[in-house]
């Protein structure tokens, strides 16, 4: 590990980020994903700072991500992150073709998830009836966020005990 003044060396890989983390996270486990694999991770001095966790779920992508206690976004500029991410998943420039004039009705949508066997409240929003993202904080801090762009609605989340996983999504 670097000292306070020098830049850490960064981990080349996702797993070697895991292996580093000094804190749980969490990947979907209801429904039973068809495919999990290694999503992004960020890294502060101090070490990995959030780890995400993307799955096949209804056959949709879900994203899992877990952030380190003291590291979250304040809750206004969560909300802020969650509603431009909702806009991009709209506007994917892999859309094929947009239909205009194009609405976009955004509504506040919380959704209880289970958390290792715990019921959680996830607030959240949902674009169009579909799309959703919402995260909750965990009594020690950590932060939880899901991304459903297709509405797979995970039901329950677990700590991910094996993380030898692929970084690549489903072919």
């Amino acid at each position: 590990m670097s000292g306070p003044n020098e830049r850490p060396e960064l981990p080349d890989t996702w797993i070697e980020a895991a292996n580093e983390a000094d804190y749980a996270f969490f990947e979907v486990t209801e429904p039973a994903p068809t495919y999990r694999w290694a999503g992004g991770y960020g890294y502060s001095h101090e070490g990995p700072v959030v780890l995400e966790i993307l799955a096949v779920v209804r056959g949709e992508e879900v994203s899992v991500e877990t952030v380190k206690a003291g590291e979250a976004a304040p809750p206004d500029l969560r909300q802020w992150f969650l509603l431009q991410d909702l806009v991009r998943t709209v506007l994917d420039p892999d859309t094929e073709r947009l239909d205009f004039p194009l609405t976009l009705t955004f509504d506040e949508d919380d959704w209880t998830i289970s958390v290792d066997g715990e019921p959680r409240v996830f607030r959240g929003y949902s674009v169009n009836g579909r799309a959703w993202q919402g995260a909750t904080t965990l009594p020690d801090g950590r932060e939880i966020i899901i991304k459903d762009p297709a509405g797979a609605r995970p039901t329950a989340l677990a700590t991910c005990h094996n993380w030898a996983m692929t970084d690549t999504g489903p072919r």
